[in-house]
């Protein structure tokens, strides 16, 4: 019962089941990391809070060499 109501809803509504790879979410998720990271050298080194002393270092790893399994289940 549940692969027919899966099936159904993804003929009806355009759902993906939870746990399928959908190639067009993860590329969009790779193209959002790539541009976060091209606004990186954009920060301004002197930042009304406290921070780090090299937070843009931080900041590239997350955005560029963050593992898959860490992404939002939505997005693998």
């Amino acid at each position: 019962v549940h692969a027919s109501d899966m099936e159904r809803l993804t003929a009806t509504y355009n759902v993906h089941p939870a746990g399928t790879r959908d190639g067009q979410r993860t590329r969009f998720y790779l193209t959002q990391r790539i541009a976060g990271a091209a606004l990186i050298p954009k920060i301004p080194r002197e930042l009304a809070f406290g921070a780090p002393a090299d937070p843009r270092r931080g900041l590239w790893r997350r955005q560029i060499f963050s593992r898959r399994s860490a992404w939002p289940e939505e997005y693998r």
